[in-house]
């Protein structure tokens, strides 16, 4: 991939990468653990497909016009959802869990989404931004699975996990790591 820009010294990159951690809604353990761990250049490219966070211009802005039916019909109309609007989803989703997250399930969000998980485009990603479009998606789904009547409804969609699954690509530490959250226990 090529820079648009050079490389800041590592503290800064550090201070963004820790931005773009918390902006994606990482525990803080797995947060820390990942400042450590990951080399500059991940961190530099994670930074990289999150930039629309640190543009002024494009910084998501919740308006009226922003709800999750609205949201959910730009999903159906596109092949690969934009990741401002996942993340506006994502956003609306954590504003009021109870409430939201039932109107996206009568809005048939979940089917949705893991549509769009099941098309076979995403199933062959291979950049760092399809990368981040489907962590954004997989964290949704992660955000109503919260809820007992998002769990059940998860539970109720035949190979809903088979779906999840399929997104395990190694070589995308956060991904990964947000995809094995699925198998573990409850």
């Amino acid at each position: 991939m090529k820079n648009n820009f050079e490389i800041p010294d590592s503290e800064t990159i550090d201070s963004l990468f820790s931005s773009v951690l918390e902006l994606l809604l990482y525990p803080p353990s797995l947060k820390e653990q990942m400042i450590a761990t990951e080399s500059v250049e991940r961190k530099w490219e994670m930074i990289k497909v999150h930039k629309q966070i640190f543009e002024k211009d494009s910084e998501i802005k919740l308006s009226r016009e922003d709800n999750i039916s609205k949201i959910l019909q730009s999903f159906k109309r596109g092949r690969f959802p934009d990741i401002k609007k996942i993340l506006s989803l994502k956003s609306i989703l954590c504003v009021d869990p109870t409430v939201k997250i039932k109107e996206f399930l009568q809005n048939d969000g979940l089917h949705i989404l893991f549509s769009f998980l099941n098309n076979d485009l995403i199933r062959a990603f291979t950049s760092e931004l399809d990368a981040a479009v489907i962590y954004e998606v997989l964290s949704s789904i992660k955000i109503v699975m919260n809820s007992k009547v998002g769990m059940d409804s998860v539970l109720e969609i035949y190979d809903s996990f088979d779906s999840i699954a399929y997104c395990l690509k190694f070589e995308w530490k956060a991904l990964s790591t947000l995809v094995t959250f699925y198998s573990l226990p409850f």
